[in-house]
Parts: structure tokens; C-alpha cells; sequence
């Protein structure tokens, strides 16, 4: 197998499309095998007698593990070719998905989530190099932002199809069809890009005035970091990974528990807040082209209406369990957007010094910082002291 990516450029609009769709499609199948433990979680404590920091130990692991292996793999994804380390990813995802059921041991399972969560990790940042490296410029940025859609409708169809497993009775057949899923996707995938680097052209040479004018410079990727601001990214977000994933974790239960919702109704109810978080991959973009004109000033404002939202939260969430659920949603929406800035589109400005699949995993494994320290954390404090 090939074990670097092929060089050269898609020029036709019929590849281009075909790229965007298998990277699409790839992504947002990793979502069918990722979210079904957190949206069956509420089915799953009651069915195997979990105590929720059992069953909050098992998320919080798989975002530990997501978290880490982005690390990883974003520079692994700078030295291997994208194509078999995404094959590698929803392979092993798949295989991990088929084993979980049969696991009944908590700490079994969560060495097993951990393991999903390790191997999904490897999909993403090559996805960007993918991007970065094949699409014209005048296509990157938008591709970039418009595969961060996945994230809200791969959350719908996780918690949709989990709600109607749920309500036919058995949470094991989630992880049956989602490890079945991810191997039918593994095979697309790989025929699929196969037949794409057939396609490409060869990349135009920089001309002789643009080589003069920038003379090729090594800069460490540490000192990049340093000198463009990124630890203050990283810090941004750990928070919104808390404010996304970690708390979209344990949304199910908190309205079961709060509202008295049964189980499916409680999950199904949860697919609202990918819906209305679809929003938050385009408003970002808005927020950037015509107000912010800057991903930093926009991550900030954008920042600024989810503190709004959790502050009408604390007031009013004892009141209405769709209040609570649409302020709830507005928060993951801002957060999303937040994402969609500074995990999607900030890693296309590393290019050009050939790190933009180590700055993409740098980034993506702060966000999972967050959502660990939440998923673990937010069901610990439930259980201490009410949500």
C-alpha cells in the first residue's frame, strides 16, 4: 500500500465534488460509531446496572483517547498517506463497535471505548491534509467549514437511530448497525480515493519571482505554535469542548431525570439540538466574512452569546423542559461555531509550511480535553449533588 500521499492538484469540478463527498461521508459515519454509547446512556446504565460515574468513566475515556490520539495522528497524518490511515480508522472503529456489546464488565468496556475513541482520532486531521493539499484554493475554505456539518447531522442521525433502537428494546443493535456501517464505509473509501488519485494533476511550481520573494525558511512547529497564538486557541477550546460535546453527553439523562421523560423520549428529544446546531457551521462563517473579519474575534463573540444562553439557563431550566432544551441547544450551536473557526478553518493557514494536519490534531485534541473533564465531571456532580 501506498504510504504517502500522492502529489498534484484536482482540477476537475466532478473530482473535487467526489473528493468532498467520500470525506463527508467518511466523517460522518465515525459520528454513527461514536455518539450511540452517549445517546444510549441512559438505556444502557438501567439495562447493565452502571452507576453513572461507571457509565461517565466510559465517555470520559473515549475523549481522553480521542483527544490523545489526535496529538498522534495529527503528525502521523503529515508523514502517511491519508488514505490508509482513515481506511485504518473506521476499520478498526467498526470492529471496536461489534465487540462493545458483547462487553458487560464496566472496566472491559471502557478499555474498549477508549480503544474506539483512539482509532477514530485517526480521521480527521488527514482529512484537512486531504483538503489542503488537493483542492485549488479557492475551494479549501469552504470545504473545510461545510465538512464541519457533519458534526451536527452525524449527532441527528446517532441520537435518531438510537431513539428507535432504544424503543424497539434492544440498545445492542445500535452497535451492531453503526460497526456494520463503518465497514461498508471503510471499502468506499478505499476504492473511492483510489480512483481519485488517478485524477490528479500536477501541482503548479511556485514561479521564480514568489521563490525569490519568500526563500523557503524551516520553522520547528513548536516556535509556529508559539509565535501564531495557538496555545491561546488550545485554551479556547477546552472550553468549548465542555460546552459542546461534554455537555451534549449528558443531555439524555438530564432530561429524563429533570422533566421525568422516558428513556427513548429523552434521546429523541436530544436530536433537536444537532438540528438547530447545523446553524452554527454557517453563522460562524457569516460572523467571519462580514462582521469579525477574524477567526479569533469571532470565536470571541460567538463565545459571548453562549455565556448568555447558560446565564438564562441557570435561571430558567426548572421551568420548561423545552426552554431548557432550546437554551441548551443555542449553547452547543455557539460552540459549534466556535469549532467550525479554529478546528476547521485555522489549520489551512499552516500550508504552506507543511503542518497542516499536526496543527489540525493539536487543536482538535484540546477540544477533547474539554470534553473530557465535562463528561466525567458533569455526571459525577449529578450524582453528588443534583443536577
Amino acid at each position: 500500500m501506498r504510504m504517502q500521499l500522492r502529489a498534484g492538484r484536482l482540477t476537475d469540478p466532478k473530482a473535487i465534488r467526489l473528493l468532498f463527498g467520500l470525506c463527508w461521508a467518511a466523517y460522518f459515519t465515525t459520528y454513527l460509531g461514536r455518539l450511540n454509547y452517549t445517546a444510549c446512556l441512559v438505556e444502557i446504565t438501567a439495562a447493565e446496572g452502571w452507576t453513572k460515574g461507571e457509565a461517565g468513566l466510559i465517555a470520559t475515556g473515549f475523549f481522553a483517547a480521542y483527544g490523545l490520539g489526535q496529538l498522534v495522528n495529527g503528525f502521523a497524518g503529515d508523514r502517511f498517506s491519508p488514505r490508509i490511515m482513515v481506511a485504518l480508522g473506521l476499520g478498526a472503529s467498526g470492529l471496536v463497535n461489534l465487540a462493545f456489546p458483547l462487553l458487560q464488565d464496566p472496566m472491559l468496556a471502557t478499555a474498549a471505548w477508549c480503544a474506539n475513541g483512539f482509532v477514530q482520532s485517526m480521521v480527521w486531521s488527514p482529512l484537512v491534509r486531504l483538503f489542503a493539499e488537493w483542492l485549488p484554493a479557492e475551494n479549501r475554505l469552504r470545504a473545510c467549514a461545510d465538512l464541519n456539518s457533519t458534526v451536527p447531522l452525524g449527532t441527528l442521525a446517532a441520537y435518531g437511530m438510537s431513539a428507535g433502537l432504544v424503543f424497539l428494546g434492544n440498545w445492542k443493535l445500535d452497535f451492531f448497525f453503526s460497526g456494520a456501517c463503518l465497514l461498508v464505509m471503510t471499502a468506499v473509501w478505499l476504492k473511492g480515493l483510489g480512483r481519485l488519485e488517478q485524477r490528479l494533476a500536477p501541482a503548479p511550481e511556485p514561479s521564480l519571482a514568489h521563490r525569490e520573494k519568500e526563500p523557503e525558511r524551516r520553522v520547528s512547529l513548536w516556535a509556529l505554535c508559539v509565535a501564531s497564538a495557538m496555545p491561546l486557541c488550545c485554551a479556547a477550546l477546552v472550553v468549548q469542548g465542555m460546552l459542546k460535546d461534554g455537555v451534549t453527553t449528558w443531555i439524555p439523562t438530564f432530561m429524563e431525570e429533570q422533566f421525568h421523560l422516558p428513556a427513548a423520549a429523552a434521546i429523541l428529544s436530544t436530536t433537536v439540538v444537532p438540528l438547530i446546531n447545523l446553524s452554527g457551521v454557517y453563522l460562524a462563517s457569516w460572523v467571519d466574512r462580514h462582521l469579525c473579519k477574524n477567526e479569533l474575534r469571532s470565536s470571541l463573540l460567538l463565545f459571548g452569546a453562549g455565556a448568555a444562553a447558560l446565564a438564562l439557563l441557570a435561571v430558567f431550566s426548572g421551568h420548561s423542559a423545552v426552554l431548557a432544551m432550546l437554551l441548551l441547544a443555542l449553547t452547543t450551536t455557539f460552540m459549534m461555531g466556535v469549532n467550525t473557526l479554529l478546528v476547521s478553518m485555522l489549520p489551512s493557514y499552516y500550508v504552506r509550511y507543511g503542518v497542516c494536519s499536526s496543527a489540525s490534531g493539536i487543536l482538535n485534541a484540546s477540544a477533547y480535553v474539554g470534553c473530557a473533564l465535562s463528561s466525567y465531571g458533569s455526571g459525577a456532580v449529578a450524582e453528588l449533588w443534583g443536577w
